[in-house]
């Protein structure tokens, strides 16, 4: 039995625990000393045993252990995670054993906190009669091991009332309690102790008394230790390295990691990893060459974990390739350097790359883990590829990866950025654990899809299911009541907060914004005085809601409630301040904000600038826009459009077309915007060359497809009368919408071209389509200037089935219609059948009917509702004034005049845009020093012969219908021009 005991014990120290095997099975009887022996050497290799043979067997053979022995099989189990067997030997304690002492006590504590049961490691601690600083100690050590660091910390503090000299175990557990809670006044204690008890000298303690005073951010204390310490291992050096990095002293750490190598000491794992971070942080190329270089000639290259950092490292230098390289070299390419590769390409941007890795993992068999899947999914969301997205969720469901809740939120993320809303919700339906988490992706997708009605749906669903809503919940559903302009939403959104008891000062800017938005200032102004600490966000959120919603004042007031607080003003306050002055009630404020800009040094930033800008168009002060845009030496193309825009809502459209040329001569890309407002500007005054020049543009422009630019287009030639050049853009349009359908039937009215209104009226409906307002109107148009009388109340019958389209502009088509053929019976009928009262509209076109038809009776009537609703409207007198002279009613006519003199309209002279030698002029009837009026009216005698050669006559039909609609003055300063019948039949008339 003695020489088996001994070969035994000689095989375990020889790590032949097969052989020992072997040796104590050749005994037929075995005592307690043989299966001690044996205990260890399944302590020393667990891996060894058949373990579950080895208990079965000491049962079946009735050993009765002694104390000593049960020591050794509760290490075992707890060596081999055997809970089950380590409950049963513990039974067997009980039974056999009178009173547990503290050795054996603290051996079924450790047991039971390394096989995950603390709550029968508590019931020990519990039942024992006798709690000494051993027992303490072992119940200290397992609240530290399962994460219970305070309750350890608590026990530590009844122990200190028992001894003020705590051995070096629990002293290192206490410290990595301390170094977790942050607890520094009791690390600064344990040390002191260690001082006393003269512990200093061990170097696993003192490591950890460095690292707890770096993690509970002390980094002078840390210093000192590590400073008079003589033992500094490699340990040592790693932890202060660590440090360091932690307190964002980068360049300290390389300096130490430097100081380490200088003393001899190699660099170990961890050192090198912490080595590669700092140097990453501090982004320093050269020096991670260096570190590598070290790397590589103490053969730490091919370490997984430091292969790993190196990848990492160089990726987030943005070298990518020697990234790679590094990759590549690595002789035992694991599934984590394979996921490090991928999550570099991923960060950096190259999504492809990173679904290249991907690929190639599969085709070399490689085992996939959550973090590769994890990667390749981010790189289909960032690519919306659905195609490859579904191949990775196939995988991810093989794999067993789809019912954790970052998968299912991110697969479902995946679906929803690529659009494809159904395979999403599918995903989301299917999931046996619709958690806040998954709830919370599908919400925020969809408020910011746009989708703000689904994603109220939702919401709904999630409150009527039971689930509590967090904030991260809430403030996605108030940005989707933000877009969907329902206040009812947002009020009740805000209802569940407040319910809830989730109130927040950042779900509070959260809901200031959604009621701004909404338009609601009043409501935004009492959540913001809710609020506990109202930070920069908040202050301008509610200026900006007193701007959105009208209260120009208390957007004001609150700008000035800012800066009084002391509240560091920034350039969206600014931008928001701004456009509360965008009134011309306000501009003075307007200017002193300007002012502000200047003294900020504000007015170079774009957008300021741009804001400041539209401020000064809208309260109609182009000039000091204009200077303001001047001065900037280069701006951004949101500027440039502003500037356009103003010049263009202006009437300035050929100040808009040089800054547009400008823009363009100084290579600076347009938007759509610009295109849209240019487009608008040759359409106003008819710039026809112009406006296909611009058409020439966006078609060089990455715009050439959009939609919006397709509808403007269209409109412009149509409305230039080029029906040829308005059918070639619309047959090339990708989607021919409504505005499209509306543009070319409007330009086919305005040409009388009522063949074509018919047919595209067709076609549009045949597509599917319903026409607009403005369509009809068209339509109903072109009936009437081309004399379709039987057409006219077809379509308008069909517009009177259609509920949701407002009748009173087509009432005023149809009321044209049969004044033009002179049915004025039924135009007056029509026009006192209208839905309310009749607009002036429809008066003035009874009342020019009338006239043509000489009709005084409806005549006066609608001469009298015309004045009536327009005192001023010179027209309706003249209109008058001939009918009273077709029926000899002299004296009546002269009242007339008299009664128009008290009125005093005012007049504006007709005026008119030509272009001339790639140049834009204005002229206006009576204007005699313009040189360019000389040289058109050069042109139109030109014309003239020309005419008369080719054998007619020139006529003056447009004069002289121009002069019975105009007033007595301007029909006299007419008449005095020289040139007046030529410049009224050859050129475009416009009313300013």
């Amino acid at each position: 039995m003695v020489i088996g005991s001994s070969l035994i014990s000689m095989y375990t120290k020889l790590g032949l625990v097969h052989d020992a095997y072997k040796v104590f099975n050749s005994f037929p009887h075995r005592n307690v000393v043989l299966w001690n022996n044996m205990l260890e050497a399944v302590i020393e290799d667990s891996n060894s045993l058949p373990q579950s043979s080895f208990f079965m067997k000491m049962q079946q053979e009735g050993v009765h252990p002694d104390k000593v022995m049960y020591i050794s099989i509760l290490k075992a189990c707890e060596k081999l995670g055997l809970l089950k067997e380590g409950r049963l030997i513990h039974g067997r304690i009980i039974i056999s054993i009178n009173e547990v002492d503290s050795v054996l006590g603290s051996t079924l504590i450790s047991m039971y906190s390394r096989c995950g049961s603390l709550d029968d490691a508590g019931k020990v601690y519990e039942d024992l009669a006798c709690r000494d600083l051993v027992i303490l100690g072992a119940m200290i050590a397992a609240y530290v091991e399962e994460g219970f660091d305070q309750c350890a910390l608590e026990l530590f503090i009844q122990m200190l009332k028992i001894t003020d000299r705590p051995d070096k175990g629990t002293v290192f557990y206490v410290l990595r309690a301390c170094s977790n809670l942050k607890a520094l006044q009791y690390v600064q204690l344990l040390h002191d102790q260690m001082i006393r008890a003269r512990l200093e000298s061990d170097s696993v303690l003192t490591n950890t008394l460095v690292d707890s005073y770096c993690k509970c951010e002390d980094l002078v204390d840390a210093c000192q230790v590590f400073g008079v310490s003589k033992k500094c291992d490699v340990v040592s050096f790693g932890i202060m390295m660590a440090g360091y990095i932690q307190h964002g002293f980068n360049t300290k750490s390389l300096e130490l990691f430097l100081k380490m190598v200088l003393t001899g000491l190699r660099p170990d794992e961890s050192t090198y990893i912490s080595s590669l971070k700092a140097s990453c942080n501090i982004n320093t190329l050269e020096t991670n060459h260096c570190i590598h270089y070290l790397i590589v000639h103490d053969g730490w290259e091919f370490n997984p974990a430091v292969g790993k950092a190196l990848i990492e490292t160089y990726s987030k230098l943005k070298c990518l390739e020697e990234s790679y390289n590094v990759f590549r070299r690595l002789l035992d390419q694991k599934v984590a350097l394979w996921s490090a590769m991928m999550t570099s390409y991923v960060e950096q941007g190259y999504e492809h790359e990173a679904i290249g890795i991907f690929d190639r993992m599969q085709k070399e068999l490689v085992v996939l883990d959550s973090c590769s899947l994890m990667q390749a999914l981010k790189a289909c969301t960032m690519l919306k590829d659905s195609g490859e997205g579904k191949i990775v969720h196939s995988i991810i469901m093989i794999h067993g990866f789809d019912e954790d809740e970052a998968f299912q939120s991110s697969v479902i993320n995946m679906y929803l950025s690529c659009n494809k809303v159904h395979e999403g919700l599918k995903v989301f339906e299917s999931s046996p654990q619709q958690n806040v988490v998954t709830w919370s992706v599908l919400i925020s997708r969809y408020a910011e899809s746009g989708c703000s009605l689904l994603a109220f749906e939702l919401f709904n669903n999630m409150l009527q299911k039971g689930l509590q809503p967090d904030r991260v919940i809430f403030l996605s559903i108030l940005k989707a009541c933000t877009t969907s302009g329902t206040i009812i939403h947002g009020k009740f959104v805000h209802h569940q907060i407040i319910k809830h008891g989730l109130f927040s000062d950042v779900l509070g800017n959260a809901l200031i914004d959604m009621y701004g938005k909404n338009r609601s200032p009043m409501e935004a102004q009492n959540v913001f005085d809710r609020l506990h600490m109202p930070n920069i966000i908040s202050w301008t959120s509610i200026v900006a809601a007193h701007a959105d919603g009208g209260n120009l004042h208390g957007a004001l007031s609150s700008f000035e409630t800012m800066q009084k607080e002391g509240m560091e003003i920034n350039v969206v306050t600014f931008l928001c301040t701004i456009k509360a002055c965008s009134n011309a009630s306000v501009l003075q404020e307007g200017r002193l904000l300007h002012s502000s800009c200047l003294e900020f040094e504000l007015h170079d930033v774009d957008a300021i600038a741009s804001a400041l800008i539209n401020m000064y168009a809208k309260c109609d002060i182009v000039e000091d826009a204009y200077a303001i845009f001047n001065h900037l030496s280069n701006p951004d193309v949101v500027t440039w459009g502003s500037m356009i825009t103003a010049l263009v809502q202006h009437g300035r459209e050929f100040s808009a077309f040089k800054l547009f040329n400008r823009m363009q001569a100084m290579d600076v890309n347009s938007s759509t915007a610009i295109f849209l407002c240019v487009l608008k500007a040759c359409s106003n005054v008819g710039a026809i060359v112009q406006g296909r020049w611009v058409h020439d543009q966006i078609l060089r422009s990455e715009y050439h497809s959009d939609s919006y630019l397709g509808n403007a287009l269209v409109s412009m030639y149509a409305s230039f009368g080029s029906m040829d050049e308005a059918h070639n853009v619309f047959s090339k349009l990708l989607a021919q919408d409504n505005f499209a359908w509306q543009a070319m039937i409007s330009g086919f009215s305005k040409q009388g071209d009522a063949e074509s209104v018919s047919n595209f009226l067709e076609q549009m409906q045949r597509s599917g389509l319903h026409p607009l307002e403005t369509t009809y109107s068209s339509i109903l148009a072109c009936c009437s200037h081309s004399g379709h009388i039987e057409k006219g109340p077809f379509y308008f019958n069909q517009i009177r089935n259609v509920s949701w389209i407002s009748a009173e502009q087509h009432f005023n088509c149809m009321i044209d219609l049969f004044g033009r053929t002179g049915n004025l019976k039924a135009a007056n009928e029509l026009l006192l059948s209208m839905p309310g009262n009749p607009d002036p509209v429809g008066w003035i076109s009874l009342l020019c009917a009338s006239n043509a038809h000489g009709n005084l009776g409806v005549g006066k009537l609608c001469f009298g509702n015309t004045i009536q609703c327009l005192p001023e409207f010179g027209g309706g007198y003249v209109f008058m004034s001939n009918l009273y002279v077709d029926s000899v009613l002299w004296k009546d006519e002269q009242a007339l005049m008299e009664q128009r003199k008290s009125v005093e309209p005012g007049n504006k002279p007709t005026e008119t845009y030509n272009k001339m030698n790639d140049a834009y002029h204005l002229f206006r009837i009576g204007d005699t020093g313009s040189l360019a009026r000389h040289k058109l009216h050069a042109s139109f005698d030109r014309i003239n012969w020309s005419i008369e050669r080719a054998g007619y006559v020139p006529h003056a039909w447009t004069f002289c219908k121009a002069l019975s609609v105009v007033d007595e003055n301007t029909h006299q300063e007419i008449s005095q021009a020289e040139d007046a019948p030529l410049f009224l039949e050859y050129t475009t008339e416009k009313a300013n």
